[in-house]
């Protein structure tokens, strides 16, 4: 009876042992006598923590056993109960489980199980970071990586912080709240513990601007003028076309494109731009209607008083600028030269201000290192002007630097401005210049500067960053641009020169003093070169081969450069 119960139990073990088995077969020991055993699975792996089931089919002899302990190899491999079921709860690594037989204790057969370490769920939104306006939208996504079979990789989307938007289930963020910089975050909905983020600034939506140019333009009575409007901050699909209006009764008018058609009758009238996608929003620009002929001298100079100018060079850059005041009545124009010694320009001194019109300052040629325009350097100087750089002064300071160095000319440029203004943000800066007391500020290089090609090139862009840094540093600060001025011949130095002033009126257009277009230009209109390139006209040069002006090119050039600061003034 125990005999039938233990062959029906081997019977029924080995049915269940050969239904368990599957997968790769283990490692068999055959012994003598026919006795062999083989583990499934061969190969498992698991995580800590996890379990395997283990089966063992055993051959033997009628009359031996078919059952097995189980043991697992390795101290710290983990454990495996009598039924087979293994438990992952030792360390990390590759372990060895062994069924031996009890009919035959020297027979086992082995599979081997690989515990590696749990994949750790996380979650990685893209994009890390980014800036909306109010009003628009930001589409976030989100990786889940580490799931295992039959898990979800969807996540759950969330907002962080107060009134900064919404966000939908697909990630697509609405900025329809305040501003602010708010986070961003998508929980797995695997593992509630991981989770990605995100940062998303919202700003204010910018203001719709419209700006005009000319603004103000200058036009004859009767003639037409081109304007232009520029319209910025609109947001994707806005327009940034704009409607024309001419409001001023009698004040000329204006078409679609910008086109002004003057009145007959000279006066200040003004064209309006109005943005198509924000009609709310407009410029107001002047345009003066100048009396059929044109602009007089007088009122040339009248445009000039209405700004400041600070003017730098060396020694014979007077030699034009006189010019620009020639002939100009007293009550228009106080200036007091007192010419002596054998410059060209000779020793200037403080102009008196005797009340109105432009002051033209020139501080004694032997303290001009020093001076500065709030300075009075005569103290014959008065009137209510004197030692004030106040609008309506042009302040010409005619040494600065040496000559045959455009380096150090530009160097010194620079360094007198800054001692003058004061370190940028200072009390003393923001007292001296301003966007609503505004400088014109400019240097002029010299025929007897080192012209070459390396000039032109390397020291061009020490010119732009100079420039752009004055300007960023003192809001108000208008730097002002002088071509170079020519010789009467020396085609491979004019070269230069020209080559410099290209560069200038590509990178400065509408503000740039063409001195040597002007200088090459003859009476009679036509262009005087030498060696193909643009010379100094021989009717305008004093003591060629040099490049002085006589008092014709004094006077021929002056009045181009006050045609140029007027034109400069209405800007």
């Amino acid at each position: 009876m125990t005999r039938q119960r233990s062959v029906a139990g081997a019977m029924a073990l080995g049915f269940l042992v050969l239904l368990a088995a599957c997968g790769a077969s283990g490692q068999v020991t055959p012994v003598e006598g026919g006795v062999t055993v083989k583990v499934a699975p061969a190969e498992a792996e698991t995580n800590p923590g996890g379990s395997v089931w283990y089966s063992a089919a055993v051959n033997a002899p009628l009359g031996i056993t078919t059952t097995v302990n189980w043991s697992v190899v390795e101290p710290d491999g983990g454990s495996i109960d009598p039924l087979g079921l293994y438990l992952a709860s030792g360390g990390q690594g590759t372990f060895t489980v062994r069924a031996t037989s009890i009919g035959d204790p020297s027979v086992s057969g082995t599979g081997t199980v690989v515990v590696t370490p749990a994949p750790v769920v996380s979650v990685v939104v893209a994009p890390h970071a980014r800036s909306v306006i109010q009003g628009g939208a930001v589409q976030f996504t989100a990786t889940v990586s580490g799931t295992g079979a039959g898990q979800s990789t969807d996540v759950r989307w969330s907002l962080g912080g107060v009134g900064g938007g919404s966000i939908e289930a697909s990630g697509l963020f609405h900025a329809s709240g305040g501003t602010g910089t708010f986070a961003v975050t998508a929980t797995s909905l695997a593992d509630a513990s991981a989770s990605g983020a995100a940062t998303v600034t919202v700003t204010a939506a910018p203001v719709i601007s419209v700006s005009v140019s000319p603004d103000p333009g200058t036009v004859p009575a009767g003639g037409s003028l081109q304007f232009a409007a520029t319209v910025s901050n609109t947001s994707a699909g806005q327009s940034t076309a704009v409607t024309w209006t001419a409001p001023d009764p009698g004040g000329g008018a204006v078409d679609a494109a910008g086109l002004y058609a003057a009145p007959a009758t000279a006066g200040t009238y003004h064209v309006r731009a109005t943005s198509v996608a924000d009609p709310s929003r407009s410029r107001l620009a002047t345009v003066v209607v100048t009396p059929a002929g044109g602009l007089t001298q007088a009122q040339k100079v009248a445009l000039v008083a209405t700004r400041r100018w600070i003017f730098y060079h060396m020694s014979t850059g007077c030699n034009f600028t006189g010019g620009a005041w020639s002939g100009v009545p007293t009550n228009e124009l106080v200036h007091d030269m007192v010419f002596s010694g054998s410059s060209p320009c000779g020793l200037y001194r403080t102009v008196r201000d005797a009340g109105g019109g432009l002051r033209v300052v020139h501080p004694p040629y032997q303290s001009n290192l020093n001076a500065v325009p709030d300075d009075a350097p005569d103290s014959s100087a008065t009137g209510a002007g004197a030692g004030r750089f106040t609008a309506g002064t042009f302040w010409h300071a005619h040494v600065i630097g040496a000559n045959e160095s455009v380096g150090n000319k530009l160097a010194e440029f620079d360094r007198h401005l800054r001692a003058y203004l004061g370190a940028p943000g200072s009390a003393q800066a923001l007292a001296r210049v301003s966007l609503a007391s505004p400088i014109n500020a400019g240097v002029k290089f010299c025929w007897v500067d080192d012209w070459t090609a390396d000039i032109v090139t390397r020291l061009f862009a020490t010119y732009q960053s100079t420039v752009a840094a004055l300007e960023a540093d003192y809001p108000g600060l208008h730097v002002i641009h002088f071509a170079a001025p020519l010789q009467p011949a020396d085609a491979t130095r004019n070269g230069y020169r020209m080559a410099w002033s290209e560069r200038l009126r590509t990178t400065y257009p509408g503000l740039v003093f063409d001195v040597d277009l002007v200088e090459s230009t003859r009476q009679d209109g036509t262009t005087y070169t030498v060696g193909g390139q643009r010379a100094l006209a021989p009717e305008w040069s004093a003591d060629a081969p040099n490049g002085h002006l006589s008092e014709a090119g004094t006077n021929w050039v002056g009045s181009k450069l006050l045609d140029y600061l007027a034109a400069v003034a209405q800007r």
